[in-house]
């Protein structure tokens, strides 16, 4: 939705819920779509409508894609490309599952050109035969959210949190991944720390919760559960960060987030300070001394929150943090790159 708002040069036509309060206020064009099923990834019912205009619609002259690699929509972009002859664009909004590699990937891809977020998904696709002259690599971006004079006292107790102690906010997902219990684990040995932690995560199947109860019970299970919050999904999620001491995903599983996770760059946009696994396809959030990069074990994990939490590589981490967002992951610098790519596909069709 950022590149639709931000564009300059370009008429964006969007697909937007009905009835959409956003939709309205940011004076979106494009066509109305019914409620959603309710899924994380959207199913076949969800797509049919979105699809049916793609096929009949005569008003735009580029369709743009968001989605992470799979065959069945690939099929029907690669249809509609074919009825249409209007160029496709896909912006790989996750990186492909593992299991897609080779021809398996190539088999979900369908688009004149893509636009991959990391230099990760980039070997991917290149690796399985893209020709790297279909490739632009644009990492995902965040506006900035702006906010200034946060009460921290008074955001945690809104949430319910306890007053004192150093806040750790996970915002990642608890059914993929191992995130969650690496920061349990490290907790516990980080019993003679002042901190707490907040765990904000938006259930994307019915696998959270039993997720969510194995890892209560293994914070009971280490008398960690005074320390350790579970908050869901958090309406004021801006100012959950702004409140935060440290931010830490220390994941390599990113299911159904961008490669730049949204929800770290927001903290790098707050100068919050943020740590995130080695060898994610996120690991370039740690360029620059920006974000913490930690190796995926207990130990690792506590101690790269240790370092944060100390005033000095705190505060460096934060200005770095911020730093990096406004040269790399802003608006500002990314939407001339996506008007750049939409320029050549046009002129290309002409």
């Amino acid at each position: 939705m950022s590149v639709a708002l931000g564009l300059a040069h370009h008429e964006p036509l969007c697909f937007y819920r009905d009835g959409s309060a956003f939709a309205a206020d940011a004076g979106l064009q494009g066509f109305a779509i019914g409620e959603p099923s309710g899924d994380f990834a959207p199913g076949l019912r969800d797509k049919l409508p979105i699809l049916g205009h793609l096929l009949v619609e005569r008003r735009a002259r580029l369709h743009h894609y968001f989605f992470a690699p799979n065959r069945m929509t690939a099929r029907a972009g690669r249809f509609i490309r074919a009825v249409r002859g209007v160029p496709a664009l896909h912006t790989i909004t996750s990186a492909p599952a593992n299991h897609l590699q080779g021809r398996k990937l190539r088999a979900c891809l369908f688009a004149d050109a893509h636009i991959v977020l990391s230099r990760a998904t980039e070997a991917r696709l290149v690796e399985a035969g893209v020709p790297e002259s279909a490739l632009h690599r644009i990492p995902a971006f965040v506006p900035d959210p702006g906010l200034s004079g946060v009460h921290a006292p008074t955001v945690r107790a809104s949430l319910g949190l306890p007053k004192s102690g150093a806040l750790l906010l996970f915002p990642g997902d608890l059914e993929f991944g191992e995130g969650a219990h690496l920061v349990i684990e490290a907790l516990d040995r980080l019993r003679n720390e002042d901190l707490i932690v907040a765990i904000a995560a938006r259930p994307k199947t019915a696998a959270a919760a039993e997720a969510e109860r194995r890892l209560k019970a293994r914070a009971v299970e280490l008398a960690l559960e005074g320390r350790v919050h579970f908050l869901g999904e958090v309406a004021r999620f801006h100012a959950l960060v702004a409140a935060a001491d440290v931010v830490a995903l220390p994941s390599r599983d990113l299911y159904g987030k961008t490669d730049q996770p949204l929800a770290l760059l927001e903290a790098m946009a707050l100068g919050r300070p943020v740590l995130i696994a080695s060898g994610s396809a996120a690991e370039e959030l740690a360029e620059e001394g920006a974000a913490l990069e930690v190796d995926l074990h207990a130990e690792a994990v506590a101690e790269g929150i240790r370092r944060l939490l100390s005033a000095e590589e705190g505060r460096l981490r934060g200005r770095a943090s911020r730093a990096l967002y406004e040269r790399r992951f802003s608006p500002d610098v990314n939407l001339p790159r996506y008007e750049l790519v939409y320029r050549s596909l046009l002129l290309r069709d002409d």
